[in-house]
């Protein structure tokens, strides 16, 4: 159920939203063939439920009117036989306020779970990923370097005398401070920082450029590279996007100093 529930969670809202009011026809379509002699309200739900969980609570009472309307439509023009004209309507109201009701305890569940998992995995002063988000982060990355049969890097900032910013203006200056270095860091689509790496031979330093951005260009390796050459240190370059044409000629036969890897 829970990767079925990731599936639909990874699907386009649109598509999700097309397809609760599909399901909403499909469903006023059968109960006007079929009358009262089959019964499918057990499955009435399900398009609000899609709707108001997966999309929000507008979308969920939306499909719920809907939902209404055209189930208003196949009893009135169905096969059924009511004995006072005044049934299909108190019908309606009875199922159009369950709907209601349900699509906005949903909606208000599923903020209520977000919150929660926000609370559980963010630091509650810098709203920073905390040592549990982490730690599953760390799990995923090296089932995935396992499956794929590759290494994983691990990098980390250290902010220098931070101790004597506690005790030479107090915790609630240092809790200011945090707060403004996690806001830089997530605010900031770009680092530079120096890498140092430990080996059998010693460390190994490297300049490094991290940008978040889909494509990385040939510019983007050239400006590392000069900045790298300046520091007198080889060059790594890291990002999630891909690396342009005209970037992979460069890096091939021109940037010898220069690694990429795609994170």
């Amino acid at each position: 159920m829970k990767r079925l529930f990731n599936i639909i969670d990874g699907l386009p809202k649109p598509w999700v939203i097309v397809a609760s009011f599909l399901m909403v026809v499909l469903l006023g379509l059968v109960d006007h063939w079929t009358g009262p002699l089959w019964a499918f309200s057990a499955f009435d739900w399900f398009p609000v439920a899609l709707a108001a969980w997966f999309i929000g609570l507008g979308w969920g009472l939306a499909v719920a009117l809907t939902g209404a309307a055209v189930w208003l439509i196949a009893d009135i023009t169905g096969v059924s036989n009511y004995s006072h004209p005044m049934m299909p309507l108190w019908n309606t109201a009875a199922r159009l306020t369950a709907f209601l009701v349900m699509a906005y305890a949903l909606s208000a569940l599923r903020r209520t779970l977000g919150s929660e998992r926000h609370l559980a995995r963010n630091d509650f002063l810098t709203d920073a990923a905390n040592s549990r988000c982490f730690s599953e982060a760390a799990e995923r990355a090296i089932e995935q370097a396992k499956r794929d049969g590759t290494r994983i890097a691990l990098a980390y900032i250290d902010l220098d005398n931070f101790k004597g910013i506690n005790d030479t203006f107090g915790h609630s200056v240092g809790d200011q401070l945090l707060k403004l270095v996690a806001e830089i860091i997530k605010k900031n689509s770009e680092m530079d920082f120096v890498l140092e790496i430990p080996s059998v031979v010693g460390s190994l330093q490297y300049y490094c450029k991290a940008r978040n951005k889909k494509r990385i260009g040939d510019s983007d390796l050239s400006a590392a590279y000069v900045k790298g050459q300046f520091r007198k240190l080889p060059v790594l370059v890291l990002s999630p996007g891909e690396l342009s044409t005209k970037a992979q000629e460069m890096l091939a036969k021109e940037l010898n100093s220069v690694t990429f890897k795609k994170i």
